[in-house]
Parts: C-alpha cells; structure tokens; sequence
C-alpha cells in the first residue's frame, strides 16, 4: 500500500510540472516572445527529471510485479502449508480414533480377561463341590450296594422259603378250578409270586418269580416249565374256566389271561436265543 501511494504522488507530481510547461509555453506565445536561456534551461532540466520520474515509475510498476508475485507465492506456498496443516491435523485425528479403538479394545480385553478368570475360579469352585459331591455320591453307592446285596440275600431267603409253599398252593388251587363253584380274579390261580390284584400286576418278572424258581421242579428245565403253562393257559382251553367268572369280573381274567399267555411266549422266546 506505501508503494501504491508514492506512486500516486509522483503521477500528480508530474501533472503540475505539465501544467506548468505548458502555461510558460502560452505565455510565450501570446506575448511573441522567444524562450528565455532560463526557460530552455528550465524545460531541459524537466525533460530530464520528467525521463528520471518515468524511469522511477517503469522500475516502481517492475517492483510491484516482483513483490506481485512474491505474495502469489506466498499465497501459494500458505494454501499448501493449509492443506498440509489440514493433512496432518486429519492424520492426528485418525491416530487418535485408532487409539481409543485400541484403548477401548483393551479395555474389552481387560473385562474378557476378567470374566474368564471369574468363569475359571468358579469352574474350579464348581469342580472342587463336585468331587466332593462324587465322594458323598460313591459312598452313598457304597453304603447302596451293600443294602442291596443285604436285600438280595434276604430275596433269596424269602423265595427259598415261601416260593416252594407258594407253588404247591398254586397246583392245589388248579384242583378247586375243577369245583363248580364261582370264581373271582383273586381266586385264579395266576403264574406269579405275588399274586396279582390286577392284570396291571402280571409281568415277566413276576411270572418268573414262581414259574421259573430255582426254589421248586428241579427236575424239569426252564422250557419245559414255560411250554407246560401254555398249555394251561391257552384261551381255548382256559374257556370253560372263563365261563365260571363272575360277570364282573370276567373282562379282567380274560384280560389276565391274554397277559399271561404273551409273557409266557416272550419267555420262551428267551429260552429259545440263550
């Protein structure tokens, strides 16, 4: 701006030593007169300054184009320095964002890791009840397996001593089958030990508890024991003691029977792969 305004000085400068030049030259002319020496000296040393001015002016308008583009330089080179400063401060900012997504993925870590050693120390809190549960379990088994083999023992001496009296009380009930009296569903001489109470009582094992005891017929092996009772208890030939039933109870011998006769073919079919 202070180059611009000397300029400007300069220029109206020049116009009043013009203004100047040329009513010195009117004046001359209207009067007729010649120049004087003073005034051809005076217009050389005018023309020179005037040539000194222009010079002045020529380098003053060369120097504002060099400082011109010096500040388009500048201008340039701080647009750059802008986006650079832009560039960095974008860098800085995704540096610290994948910071904080480390540190918060740390932290993630941190709990994960926490949470493990937490699952950990219960897992072995959990271990350590169990095996003192499996201790108490294997000695209860323990204590189990020996009331069981107590159990056992007392099953056998029960069979061994009612079993035998249970099936001759059988047979003989076959002989009041003959009697024409009426008959219930307790009073059917069933293959089982215990009697039942209900065709819901009469299973295999049951069956087997009287049929097959060791306890009675040593002398007739497993088959023929089964192959015997079939023969009793086919519903053709156990139809006229079906008869004989009283009618409220006769759905549930004949129920019995059917029961007895399937139990006594899967025995045998037993019997038959051993």
């Amino acid at each position: 701006m202070q180059s611009k305004s000397e300029f400007q000085e300069l220029e109206d400068g020049n116009l009043l030593f013009k203004w100047a030049d040329i009513r010195v030259a009117v004046r001359c002319v209207l009067k007729g007169a010649p120049k004087s020496p003073l005034s051809i000296m005076l217009d050389g040393e005018m023309k020179a300054f005037r040539e000194e001015i222009t010079n002045f002016l020529l380098e003053t308008r060369i120097r504002e184009g060099e400082a011109q583009r010096e500040r388009d330089l500048l201008e340039d080179e701080l647009d750059q320095l802008h986006v650079e400063n832009e560039r960095h401060k974008l860098e800085l900012q995704q540096a610290l964002d994948e910071n904080c997504r480390r540190i918060q993925e740390s932290e993630i870590a941190r709990q994960e890791n926490h949470r493990l050693d937490k699952s950990l120390h219960r897992a072995i809190a959990d271990k350590h009840l169990i095996s003192a549960e499996l201790l108490s379990v294997n000695t209860h088994n323990r204590e189990l397996g020996r009331e069981v083999k107590k159990l056992y023992r007392s099953l056998a001496k029960v069979q061994r001593d009612v079993v035998p009296s249970a099936w001759r009380m059988h047979q003989c009930l076959w002989l009041y089958l003959t009697s024409p009296s009426s008959l219930s569903f307790t009073s059917i001489p069933w293959p089982t030990y215990p009697q039942p109470t209900s065709p819901a009582d009469i299973t295999p094992t049951t069956i087997c508890n009287l049929l097959l005891s060791r306890y009675h017929s040593d002398a007739r092996c497993r088959k023929d024991r089964i192959r015997e009772a079939l023969l009793r208890w086919h519903p053709d030939k156990f139809a006229r003691v079906l008869r004989r039933v009283k009618e409220e109870d006769r759905a549930d011998v004949e129920e019995g029977v059917g029961i007895v006769v399937r139990c006594l073919n899967e025995l045998l079919q037993r019997e038959r792969k051993a």
